[in-house]
């Protein structure tokens, strides 16, 4: 997401003259880092409710964390309501966070291993809630339903 938005025009821009600013590389990058960054929140996700509950019983956890997950997954990926939904699906990986990864708890315990343990997960869980929220800061971009929707 930084580099598409790093990413500038090499054109010469002449004072007082339009531009149509299409940067294509921009554009795909951004739709791609989208897909990335959705791939990159189910996989934690994935990954932390097999641990969590093993093997077996990490399937039922799973199914019950991604049935409200998977429609708002799919809409950031499509760019429909991108910044609303990337917002409503930080809240929720904030707080599935802190139930699954109370680090806070196992500090007044005295368990100094559990307590960095938790906090090492906890803090894996935030970045994937910090891209979900510089996605919400930069928008569903030029491959979206949403931009499709306003022309």
């Amino acid at each position: 997401m930084v580099a598409a938005e790093t990413l500038e025009d090499k054109d010469m821009h002449l004072v007082g003259i339009p531009s149509l600013g299409v940067n294509k590389r921009m554009d795909i990058l951004q739709l791609f880092s989208r897909i990335n960054i959705v791939l990159v929140v189910i996989g934690i996700q994935t990954q932390y409710a097999i641990a969590l509950t093993g093997s077996d019983g990490g399937r039922i956890l799973i199914g019950c964390m991604m049935v409200p997950m998977l429609p708002m997954v799919i809409c950031v990926v499509a760019g429909y309501k991108t910044k609303v939904i990337s917002v409503v699906l930080a809240i929720y990986l904030t707080l599935f966070s802190m139930y699954c990864f109370p680090f806070f708890l196992h500090l007044a315990e005295g368990s100094y291993f559990m307590f960095w343990t938790q906090c090492f997960m906890f803090g894996i869980n935030l970045s994937g809630v910090g891209s979900l929220i510089y996605i919400a800061d930069l928008g569903a971009g030029t491959y979206s339903v949403d931009h499709m929707k306003r022309q």
